[in-house]
This record gives structure tokens, sequence and C-alpha cells, in this order.
């Protein structure tokens, strides 16, 4: 249960440094990555409401919330993909192969697969792989965001 809560919190400070950034830079966005980012998060929207067993007839009526939605949330994981790639290259955050591994190997739990031959599809796939790679990077970023932001409100406070 503690464990949870930690966990929770720390979710939690990652949103809030992710909205922080978001609400405090703004970017001009390459429209092709937007549009790429928007089509990504329609086929989770649409995969998840087949999951609940709403139906197609239910998704159309409501396709245009849907999209506008979905685009919105594009526009704002673009912005995020590139300050976070720039501070990752500032800071010299790198994806080690160690980080690949441990990806892969929980990524191979949840689907209850072997590590082996998810390593193998992700060999075949490099889209995917490129993918899981981004977000190790940005995951690795943000842990290092986090953690300066504690040193800061610790250095503060005293």
């Amino acid at each position: 249960l503690e464990g949870r809560k930690k966990q929770e919190s720390q979710e939690a400070q990652r949103n809030q440094i992710l909205n922080h950034l978001d609400e405090q830079l703004n970017l001009a966005l390459p429209q092709s990555a937007v549009e790429a980012e928007t089509q990504n998060a329609m086929s989770r929207i649409i995969s998840q409401n087949m999951q609940m067993g709403i139906g197609e007839e239910e998704f159309e009526k409501h396709k245009d919330e849907i999209f506008a939605g979905a685009s919105k949330t594009a526009q704002r994981e673009v912005k995020l993909q590139i300050i976070l790639s720039k501070i990752a290259l500032k800071e010299k955050i790198q994806v080690e192969n160690e980080d690949l591994s441990r990806a892969v190997y929980s990524m191979a739990m949840q689907r209850r697969q072997k590590p082996e031959d998810l390593a193998k599809e992700l060999r075949k796939d490099r889209d995917q792989l490129m993918s899981l790679q981004r977000q190790i990077l940005f995951a690795k970023t943000l842990e290092v965001l986090l953690k300066e932001s504690k040193t800061t409100s610790t250095e503060e406070k005293a």
C-alpha cells in the first residue's frame, strides 16, 4: 500500500512537471508530427471504445468531438516530446542497452510473452523499437527533472 502511494505521488509530480512545461513554453509544432500523433490518438480511442463494447454508430455520432480531443492531445504530446528531447540532449541523457533490456522484460511480462520473442519482434519492427527507445528516453528525462525539482524545493525550504 505504501509503495502504491509513493508511486501515485511520483506520477502526480511527473504530471505536474509536464503540465508546467506545456503551459510555460510555446513552440511552433511540425504539422506532420501533430497529424501522425492525432491518428495514433484516434486509433487508441477507437480501440478503447471497442474494448468497452461501444458500437461504431455511437462513435460516428461523436466523431468530431473525439477528433478535436485527439488533436488537442496530439499537439500537447508533440510539444512535450520536442521539449523533453531538447532537455535530454542538453543533459546528455541516453538510452542504454540495460534500459532497453529492462523495458523489453517488463513489456514481455505484461503481455505474458517471452522476453526473447518480444526482442525478436522489436528487431523486425524498427518503428516499434524506436518508439520504445523514445519512451525510455522521455521517462529518464522526466526522472532527472523530478530529482531536480525535489532538490530545488528542498533548497528553497532551507
